[in-house]
């Protein structure tokens, strides 16, 4: 771990200055949101893998969030041998879905 923001302004700031492979975005996150930080990262030259963070958002804000880019999602509350596997995969550039059990439609559709 290289950097750690406390809303979407300075995760953008972040990416920009510590020029990270992987971000872990939460969807929620204060001024700008999730999927505004996201919007500026994928504009930065140094394009990192970006994975969404989410409790349980709406389908439409994940959609738009793979449509922006994100490598993928990590459900809240997943466990840590879980977690160590999928930011592998993210790392990697691979798509994936992580916690929650059985996958939905939507998010098996995402998952690689």
């Amino acid at each position: 771990m290289v950097g750690v923001a406390g809303d979407g302004e300075e995760a953008v700031r972040q990416v920009r200055a510590l020029q990270p492979d992987l971000v872990l975005l939460d969807v929620s996150i204060f001024k700008a949101g999730g999927l505004g930080a996201l919007a500026a990262i994928v504009t930065l030259p140094q394009l990192p893998h970006v994975a969404m963070l989410t409790a349980s958002e709406p389908a439409t804000d994940l959609m738009q969030a793979i449509t922006l880019g994100a490598v993928g999602y990590i459900l809240k509350g997943v466990g840590a041998g879980e977690l160590t596997k999928v930011v592998r995969d993210f790392a990697a550039g691979r798509w994936s879905r992580c916690g929650g059990g059985r996958p939905t439609r939507w998010q098996a559709r995402w998952t690689i």
